[in-house]
């Protein structure tokens, strides 16, 4: 089985696929990891039927598949875990995408980066009135 003509082949066996229109098989897509195949065929036009028969062409199709020694491809994603309360989260020339940070250049945890930002604001406060004047003699 190395071209969809193999497909249609196993549609051969289901009774209720007509054979005239005969069933088609097309290469649709070569994507990066797989190649699309669309599979037309024509059955009775009431609904019970075209569905029941659906499942018995997809499954003829995965066994011919099987058979051709064809595996089925297995979806694969990639997760990056890391930290992201990093107070360099953001700053696109600095985060860490996932890698361990340097020891030359530790981030610190976003909490403990708003909290000296919050006493470094909260000291310049109170050196300073209301208007934001600097009050130190």
């Amino acid at each position: 089985m190395h071209e969809p003509g193999h497909i249609v082949c196993a549609l051969a066996d289901i009774a209720d696929v007509e054979v005239a229109p005969a069933p088609e098989a097309f290469v649709w897509d070569l994507a990066a990891s797989w190649v699309t195949i669309r599979v037309r065929w024509w059955t009775d036009r009431r609904r019970a039927d075209v569905v029941r028969v659906r499942a018995q062409v997809l499954r003829a199709i995965k066994y011919a598949l099987d058979d051709a020694g064809i595996d089925m491809p297995y979806e694969t994603r990639v997760a990056l875990w890391h930290d992201q309360t990093d107070s360099v989260d953001g700053d696109r020339s600095r985060q860490r995408e996932g890698w361990p940070a340097d020891p030359a250049d530790p981030s610190e945890p976003r909490w403990q980066a708003r909290q000296r930002r919050r006493a470094a604001k909260a000291a310049s406060a109170s050196d300073t009135d209301d208007d934001g004047f600097d009050m130190s003699c």
